[in-house]
């Protein structure tokens, strides 16, 4: 309404040209830490991701599955189409979990913080 009434032309409106999202990565009792840091610089290399963060304290293994909020590691990352914002997640959790027999991987809408 204010452009129409000083005469200035409409304002140019984008569409959404990003997406956003966070992978949850959780490990099987018995896993440490070790056996996944030389994948984090990997999936940090993926393009698109943000960040990728380990939540086990060094030195730690992993004695249960996580429960509720609480993950073992994630990744954060942008795209420019849902698409290709799913394989750069898939690809960076993937990443992560090499070589670890039975881990599992959540995608989740909502961000929440914590450790298991």
């Amino acid at each position: 309404m204010l452009a129409a009434a000083l005469d200035l032309p409409d304002p140019v409106h984008s569409p959404r040209t990003a997406y956003a999202g966070l992978r949850y990565v959780d490990f099987p009792p018995g896993f440490g830490p070790g056996g996944v840091r030389p994948g984090i610089a990997a999936a940090r290399a993926v393009p698109g991701v943000i960040r990728v963060q380990l939540e086990i304290p060094s030195g730690a293994t992993v004695r249960r599955a996580p429960t509720g909020g609480l993950h073992h590691a994630y990744v954060l990352a942008t795209a420019p189409t849902a698409g290709s914002l799913a394989r750069t997640l898939d690809r960076a959790a993937g990443l992560l979990g090499q070589g670890v027999p039975g881990r599992r991987t959540r995608q989740l809408r909502q961000p929440e913080t914590g450790f298991a």
